[in-house]
């Protein structure tokens, strides 16, 4: 009888040669115009060729964009076994990238540069950089209601006696900078 399973086993494996479903590697090569990367696989050192590099969200020309680095350690996965048909698919944190302590329920998106956005279990949103923020048509509409409520103020202020400014100031008075800190 254990002969015959020795046997059932080695044709299983004979049959499993050659086919892969997930192997772990490093990201030794990656692509900005296609959006692939080339592994290391782990533990043989195998580079493989050009992957796709997954993401959470895409679309035409919009998405979540987040290019692996050199040396992040990544999951292949291998579409039906086939060695030749690999996705990169999410990346690891190991003894060299280390994860911050994020509470559960939280979701943070940290830049090495230290800027971040953090949806806290509060309810709260909150943004940190360490230059300007570009809050686009946010940024728009903020500019105009203090430009506005900055500029009304100063053209109806009246001095003492009622005396309204007899300059009145214009838009070309205004900066077109707006920082707040």
């Amino acid at each position: 009888m254990n002969g015959l399973i020795n046997a059932i086993h080695m044709q299983a494996q004979l049959a499993q040669a050659g086919t892969a479903s997930m192997q772990l590697g490093t990201i030794s090569s990656y692509d900005p115009g296609s959006y692939c990367a080339k592994v290391l696989l782990q533990p043989s050192g195998t580079e493989t060729g050009w992957l796709p590099v997954s993401s959470a969200i895409i679309g035409n020309g919009w998405g979540l964009f987040c290019p692996p680095t050199i040396g992040d350690m990544v999951k292949v996965h291998f579409q039906e076994g086939d060695i030749n048909a690999g996705v990169i698919g999410s990346r690891l944190f190991n003894d060299s990238d280390r994860p911050l302590p994020c509470p559960v329920g939280e979701m943070w998106l940290v830049h090495q540069s230290g800027a971040y956005i953090k949806l806290l279990n509060t309810g709260h949103i909150s943004l940190h950089s360490t230059a300007e923020i570009d809050a686009g048509n946010l940024g728009n509409t903020l500019h105009t209601l203090v430009h506005d409520a900055f500029m009304s103020l100063f053209n109806n202020h009246t001095h003492g006696g009622g005396a309204i400014p007899t300059q009145q100031m214009t838009t070309a008075h205004l900066t077109t900078v707006l920082k707040a800190n």
